[in-house]
């Protein structure tokens, strides 16, 4: 019995040893996940809808996401509005982990409003996939409007992410409300809904740090280790 007991002591250390050295996600997703919000058609000149004449295209806003489409890297999942006009939240998704990444579905919910815009596709390591609006008619990722006006102040829904891979879907919240600019229509910001700019730059969700242990974590359990393997064989009734 005390063989065994001594045996199964040393197979937990190892078990926590390799669990300690490997890099931890917090969401368990193998990817960072970041949100945005892409907006070049509040801009300071009057909008024309549904041209978007007014599109502020070049240059594109101060706070407008970037990396963004023809970045190197990069791979875009969207479409403007007569291709060049952006009114849509929207995600970047970096693969850093040495292995290409295959994402079946992403689903966007903002309250009872869902967006499945994106199918499946592959991140490769060392590359990011963007997904933002797919229509070049209509703003069709615009989740900014999904709360209305509200009077300027968050109707306290905080969107959410869920996405699976490998038959596995972890959700994901955006809690500083990015992809609907703070839980009300930022576009629409008085009764008279002045062109705000929405657009927001890559913000990393919450919980996407990865990281190790500290070293004396290691050390602490090296030792132990080392104490079991050396102890006394007549202490353990060999």
């Amino acid at each position: 019995m005390k063989r065994l007991q001594f045996w199964y002591s040393v197979l937990v250390l190892f078990v926590l040893l390799f669990a300690v050295q490997s890099p931890i996600l917090a969401n368990s997703v193998p990817l960072t996940v970041s949100v945005g919000y892409a907006d070049n058609t509040h801009c300071a000149s009057a909008l024309t809808p549904p041209l978007f004449q007014g599109s502020c295209i070049s240059p594109l806003p101060a706070l407008f996401p970037n990396p963004w489409n023809g970045s190197p890297n990069t791979t875009f999942l969207g479409t403007g509005i007569n291709n060049v006009g952006f009114d849509a939240g929207a995600l970047l998704l970096t693969n850093t982990g040495g292995a290409a990444v295959t994402v079946t579905d992403v689903t966007v919910m903002i309250g009872a409003t869902s967006f499945d815009l994106w199918g499946s596709f592959t991140v490769l390591n060392g590359t990011s996939t963007i997904l933002t609006q797919t229509s070049s008619l209509v703003p069709n990722f615009d989740t900014s409007d999904v709360a209305g006006f509200n009077g300027g102040v968050s109707n306290g829904v905080t969107p959410s992410i869920a996405i699976t891979i490998g038959g596995t879907t972890t959700t994901l919240l955006d809690t500083n409300e990015i992809l609907n600019t703070g839980g009300f229509d930022l576009g629409c910001t008085d009764s008279g809904c002045v062109l705000t700019n929405e657009s927001h730059p890559w913000s990393l969700i919450p919980g996407q740090v990865t990281g190790t242990p500290e070293p004396s974590s290691l050390m602490l359990l090296g030792v132990g280790l080392l104490g079991l393997v050396r102890m006394p064989r007549r202490k353990l009734g060999f």
